[in-house]
Order: structure tokens, then sequence, then C-alpha cells
């Protein structure tokens, strides 16, 4: 077969100057010739790429602190380490859901330079997606970007994502399908620039390997327990090009855990989120407060308010033990659903988002159901890390997509 080099060489140049920069980014300040030792590249094409992105700002030399390398030249120079410029590059980052839309702005190193948000509880898509491009408007014009270009936007939501084209294809507790969500925004907020989307726990998950890479600590396979009113766990893989690729939609929380239960409109009333989601949680409280077996939460129904997720933590922390029992089972069915998934795919580590385990009583308990069904050598523990969660994760998580994206972008 007859390789046409020409056409392939700007693809090549592509590729090349994506994973320079990538590689800058994840292990900056680093030398010349570590880059090249990396990526097996020759030091005059890392030379040329490194000098093209200085000219542009992206990358910006400093002294190299370490005195045995200061001795080494590289092509007549002494070798000096290279670095992401953080506040190079603005980033917009959203997640969208409906009781809330939250939205921030942050530098190329995930730092929160702008937020605003929407609590506002919408019931109809195109009602998000208005009040979602009004907030990203308000941030583009806002004088604490210091007149820095926006060069992306990222957004995430739950539901299975089609993230190479920026859509939608199913969130059944919304009913929303197919909704081209990149399209919408672009049109609301005429931002000429990159918009992507991603599942919100993937978006979290890409948001540890880039702008917290110390709670990893070397894992190359990593899955991220979310757990909300839904609940996700996708798997993420470090690949060669210093990509995070999700493997799978994640979807946990539709893990058959009683194939006895009834169906309902969403499928198995015996799946995860019926008995572990803060839905679920929610409702199985208020059914059981209004029974009279939570007083304390009795009072709040009969002030006529709703319950909230918060207020059963609350009566969980103020020893209400009919609460207990409820989110110590919740954390039990978790931890089975976390053995089976260690079980089929064996990831180095787990990180895990969910407000269940702020009460920390809850834990010890989750830890012990996944030890009880994990199938590992005793000397093989699991390594699990629990993240505090932050109304801002999402939005966060979302920028992160946008810079992972644009790591890939051609500087010319």
């Amino acid at each position: 077969m007859k390789i046409e080099l020409g056409n392939n060489l700007p693809r090549i140049k592509v590729t090349n100057q994506a994973s320079i920069k990538r590689i800058v980014y994840l292990y900056g300040p680093i030398t010349r010739l570590e880059i090249a030792k990396a990526l097996d590249l020759t030091l005059p094409t890392i030379t040329t790429n490194i000098s093209n992105m200085i000219a542009h700002g992206i990358i910006e030399e400093i002294p190299n602190t370490d005195s045995a390398e200061t001795t080494v030249k590289v092509l007549g120079r002494k070798s000096n380490t290279v670095t992401i410029v953080a506040d190079s590059r603005y980033f917009i980052g959203v997640e969208l859901r409906k009781h809330n839309r939250y939205v921030c702005v942050t530098n190329y190193k995930g730092i929160i330079i702008a937020s605003e948000n929407d609590k506002t509880y919408l019931e109809e898509y195109n009602e998000i997606i208005s009040s979602a491009g009004k907030i990203i408007k308000s941030l583009l014009s806002s004088k604490k970007l210091h007149n820095r270009k926006i060069c992306g936007i990222g957004i995430c939501s739950p539901g299975i994502i089609d993230n190479q084209n920026g859509i939608l294809r199913a969130q059944l507790q919304y009913h929303w399908y197919d909704k081209n969500i990149c399209d919408d925004i672009r049109k609301i907020t005429k931002f000429d620039g990159p918009v992507v989307l991603e599942n919100d726990a993937c978006a979290r998950a890409i948001e540890v390997n880039l702008f917290n890479q110390s709670l990893l600590k070397g894992c190359h396979t990593f899955s991220y327990l979310y757990v909300a009113d839904g609940i996700s766990c996708p798997l993420l893989i470090n690949n060669s090009n210093f990509v995070s690729t999700a493997v799978g939609p994640g979807e946990l929380g539709y893990m058959i855990m009683d194939p006895n239960k009834p169906d309902n409109e969403l499928g198995s009333t015996g799946r995860l989120s019926c008995f572990a989601g803060e839905r679920s949680i929610t409702e199985i409280c208020t059914t059981a407060a209004r029974e009279g077996r939570i007083p304390e939460l009795k009072k709040i129904l009969d002030n006529g308010e709703k319950l909230h997720f918060q207020d059963i933590l609350d009566a969980q922390k103020n020893g209400d033990q009919t609460v207990d029992e409820i989110l110590r089972q919740a954390a039990v069915y978790l931890g089975t659903a976390i053995a089976n998934v260690d079980n089929m795919v064996r990831p180095d580590g787990f990180l895990v988002e969910a407000r269940l385990f702020e009460n920390e009583q809850n834990r010890p308990v989750f830890l012990d159901s996944v030890n009880k069904n994990t199938f590992r050598p005793k000397s093989n523990t699991m390594r699990f890390t629990f993240i505090t969660p932050d109304p801002y994760n999402g939005a966060r998580g979302a920028a992160a997509v946008a810079v992972q994206n644009n790591l890939g972008i051609y500087v010319g």
C-alpha cells in the first residue's frame, strides 16, 4: 500500500504539538530533553514547537532549579524548564440541572476567576438553556476577566452524552432526548469559539485529572462515583496521548440490585438509584416522616415545606435512628454496586463524591460493604478518596473539559 506522507505531515504536526502541550501542562516545569524522551520525538521538533507556543504566550520558560540539570545543554543552551502560563487562557464551565445552573470562569489550571448561578427550579429544556445562556453572556462581558479572551466553553449535564457531536442523547428523568446543547448555547450566546459537552460525572473526573492530579497518586485508571438524584461511576483511562478517556456512559444508577421489583416509566424500581439516589432517599424519608417515624422531619412537612437532602443529613447527625437506618442501607447498596464495578474492571482507584458521605459515619458502612463483596487478594487493597461536595464542582469539571479540548487545538 502506498503511503502519501505529504497528506499525513499536517496531521503529524498537529498531533506532535498537542502531545507536547499536554505533557507540559501535566508535568511542567519540565525540560525539553525530558519531553523528547517521554514522547520519543527529536529535540528540534520539541524546540520548534516550544518556541512557537512561547511566542503565543501559552508556555513560558523558567530557570531550572535542579543544579544537576543546569549543566546539561540542549542545542547549545542551558536546559531551562518550560511550563504552562496559567492565566494565558480562560474557560467557561457550565453545569445544567433543573434545580440550578452553576457557571464559572477558570484559568488553565482551574482557578475560578468569576462565577454566577441561577437556583430557580425550571422544568422546560428551553428555559434551562436560556438561563445558562444568560449567565454565560454576563460572564463574557465581566470586568473580572481583565479583557482576556475566553478560549472555550465546557458544558456538563446528567445523562447519556454524545460528546463528539455535542448532543445529549438521553436524560430519562428529565425526558430530554437528542438535544443539541452545544449548538443551542452557541445560538444564545453568539460565542464563536469551541463549545464542548460531557456527562456531569465524567466532567468531574476530568477535573481531578487536570486540576487535582495529587488526588490520583499515580492512578492510570480510576472510577469516579458521583451520587446525586442519579448515580454515575465512569471509568477513566489515561492513555499514551496524555488524554483522559471515559469508557462507557457510567450510568451506575441503572444497575439492577433487586430484579423482583416492578417497573416504572424509568425501568426497574430495583435499580440502584431507587435505593441510594438522593431523590429516592428523600422520598423514603418523606413517607416515614408522614407516618410519624421521623419527628424532626415531620415538623418540616407540617409547616408546608418540602424536605431537602440536607434536612435528612441533619436528622442523622441529631441522632434519629430511622434516618440513620435509611442512610446506612443506602451506603450498603452503594458499596455492593462499587464492589461489582471493581470485580469487573478493577481500576487503580476510586474517587467518591456523595453528600451521603458528608456524614462520616456512613463511610465505614460503605467501605465494609465494598470489602465484603469485592474479589481481591488481601494484599491488594482498594484505594478510595472522598471528594468534598461543592456546588461548583460540576461547573469546574465542565471548564476542565474545555481545557482538555483546548490542549488538542493546534497553535499556528
